[in-house]
């Protein structure tokens, strides 16, 4: 394939990835914020791609696919913010707007005589887009903390590694080599482009099945509870007590607010806010202690194994179960179930 041919055949690529997105995440595709920047996202490498394959041969449609692309890298930014920091504030979003007219503006003006006005503002603009190009490569790490569940750990390495590759061929590779021509550097940011949307895609759908956790957010653990949140709290307690949802070994966030019928992230909100608990795990693993204990102090439960009780509290296997009883009792379930017998304690 001709360099010339890569380009033209981009913006198709594009399409078919948003397209094939849509369809394998289809029963995921409810209100949810994160959706919003991957859609503007897949415009604006759409915009570009065009752009790039038909320029002036669009006409009349060359200004509007030319602002659509104008900041697009303002854009993967909120994208990035929504995965791993999703309640960052407006600034990012004011800041991006900027961005987008300012760009807008100065393709407009590209062929005008060059003054120091625009030369000022072409200078800023330039230093502004490459500082936030290089921004998604530390959302994810600003919240790479040793409690995070090691698959969101993983999730988060890939996805620093992945756009690090993306911006040392799209912006580094195409300067530093001399001997590129133009057309080989359209090729090279349509290529990248291309798979930035892939990689894009692929960071959402994740999102998508396996939410947040809980409390990962310093801008989500400071939000004070609303009403709403109080009130789906207690639907919250409701279900898991009356259903024993908490005993599915693998219950997630998402599960819980399929029940519910909620977004991932309110629920996600009502078990830090309203319910204080840091994250999912600890609600669904405090419910599971508490029928722990009362198996345990039960007579009935007397020839059950400790190992059995575990699993049937939800529970995969015994070495999790110990840490968590021992960290809400501040005994081990032998311990417990010895005092419980003796009636030291109260097994309610």
């Amino acid at each position: 394939m001709s360099a010339t041919q890569a380009i033209m055949a981009a913006p198709i690529l594009t399409a078919g990835l948003a397209l094939s997105f849509l369809g394998t995440s289809r029963q995921k595709l409810a209100a949810h914020p994160v959706l919003i920047y991957w859609a503007l996202f897949v415009t604006g490498v759409f915009s570009f791609c065009l752009v790039a394959a038909a320029g002036e041969h669009l006409g009349p449609l060359l200004p509007i696919f030319t602002f659509a692309c104008s900041a697009t890298c303002g854009i993967a930014w909120l994208l990035t913010r929504s995965l791993f920091r999703p309640d960052g504030g407006r600034w990012p979003v004011v800041l991006v707007v900027v961005l987008y007219l300012t760009g807008f503006v100065l393709d407009l003006n590209a062929d005008a005589p060059a003054n120091m006005v625009t030369g000022i503002v072409s200078n800023i603009f330039t230093l502004i887009s490459s500082t936030v190009l290089l921004l998604p490569l530390f959302e994810p790490l600003e919240g790479l903390r040793k409690n995070l569940p090691a698959e969101e750990r993983t999730f988060r390495k890939r996805f620093v590694a992945g756009y690090a590759l993306l911006f040392t061929a799209a912006v580094v590779l195409q300067r530093e080599v001399a001997e590129f021509t133009v057309l080989d550097s359209m090729v090279i940011k349509v290529t990248c482009a291309v798979f930035a949307v892939a990689g894009a895609s692929i960071a959402v759908r994740y999102r998508l099945f396996h939410p947040l956790p809980a409390g990962s957010s310093r801008q989500q653990s400071r939000r004070t509870p609303l009403e709403a949140d109080h009130r789906l709290g207690a639907r919250i307690t409701q279900h898991l007590e009356g259903e024993q949802l908490f005993t599915n070994p693998e219950i997630k966030v998402a599960d819980l607010a399929a029940v519910l019928g909620e977004p991932d992230y309110k629920v996600s909100q009502a078990i830090t806010g309203a319910l204080g608990y840091p994250n999912f795990n600890r609600l669904i693993n405090h419910h599971r202690i508490g029928q722990a204990k009362a198996m345990l102090g039960d007579e009935h439960h007397a020839d059950q194994s400790i190992l059995s009780v575990a699993m049937e509290c939800g529970f995969g296997s015994i070495g999790p179960f110990n840490r968590a009883f021992k960290e809400e009792t501040g005994m081990t379930p032998g311990a417990y179930r010895t005092a419980a017998r003796s009636g030291e304690l109260q097994t309610a």
